[in-house]
């Protein structure tokens, strides 16, 4: 078989990043919320794709550090969230789900 004919078996971009998103809202449920698409890249090596998403997850269970001393100062406070990061890696082929990876935030930048 011909390079040229495995291009044409395996899915492509746009069918990789519907399925990791799809597999990612399986897997974190209403966990998360303003998802990003963040990077999307083939590995030629192992035939591939990693599609990187990024998204706030609330984080409820530490105090503020500002107090409030009204009830207008409360009702205007941010959501307090965190922003992950999430690789999902698909078979490029079937597009079959293989591994999800935490990335570091720091290397997002």
């Amino acid at each position: 078989m011909s390079a040229i004919e495995d291009q044409q078996d395996e899915i492509g971009v746009k069918e990789a990043i519907r399925i990791a998103r799809e597999e990612l809202a399986g897997i974190e449920e209403n966990r998360m919320y303003n998802l990003r698409l963040e990077e999307v890249r083939y590995d030629d090596d192992h035939s591939e794709w990693l599609v990187t998403f990024g998204y706030d997850v609330a984080v409820e269970e530490l105090p503020d550090p500002r107090p409030s001393h009204n009830a207008l100062g409360a009702l205007f406070a941010e959501p307090r969230s965190v922003r992950v990061y999430r690789v999902i890696v698909l078979d490029a082929f079937i597009g079959r789900f293989k591994e999800l990876r935490m990335r570091d935030s720091a290397s997002a930048r």
